[in-house]
């Protein structure tokens, strides 16, 4: 949900539209929806277009966009905890410290020119910050594609964690980052 401070960016931003305009732009509450909803997903492919109304607040900015994404965020969280067991599963393949708790999941598969530089460096990773990582080829098992079909995800390497998904190969300053959080 946006906060005060969120809506009253929001409001002092349609403030900005004439008088009058208002009526043009929208003459129903069907018309208003679409055009919140077509804002959304600009804003969504253009971000930077709300930067210089954010200030220098990034709190601002992340607090807009969980309000903006949130049923996306469920629904990627429902999915990670449906898929739970078997993505951080000890009987699968482990890299880092094989004593640490499983943290990250990463979906590897066939014909995949940056997976061994993935699971290179979260091994690395792994074992310094003295957590697990299960390592998945998807190419593998076709319950495995499927899983990993189930979460929507559509490219390898893919990196999975209790709380996010991650398409693609990811620095390790960056996956350490999300570790920590």
């Amino acid at each position: 949900m946006i906060s005060a401070r969120g809506a009253a960016l929001l409001v002092a931003m349609m403030s900005a539209v004439p008088a009058g305009a208002a009526e043009v732009i929208a003459d129903s509450l069907e018309e208003t929806a679409a055009l919140g909803e077509e804002l959304r997903e600009l804003f969504h492919l253009e971000p930077e277009l709300v930067g210089p109304a954010l200030g220098s607040d990034p709190g601002l900015a992340t607090e807009i966009a969980q309000g903006l994404y949130a049923d996306e965020i469920a629904s990627d969280l429902a999915r990670i905890e449906g898929e739970a067991a078997a993505l951080f599963s000890r009987d699968r393949p482990l890299i880092g410290a094989a004593d640490g708790p499983v943290k990250i999941a990463l979906l590897v598969g066939q014909d995949c020119p940056d997976c061994a530089a993935a699971e290179r460096d979260l091994d690395e990773l792994a074992q310094r910050v003295q957590i697990a990582a299960t390592v998945i080829d998807v190419s593998q098992k076709p319950e495995d594609r499927a899983m990993m079909e189930r979460l929507t995800l559509d490219m390898v390497p893919a990196y999975v964690m209790a709380d996010k998904m991650i398409r693609g190969h990811m620095p390790t300053i960056v996956l350490e980052r999300y570790l920590g959080e």
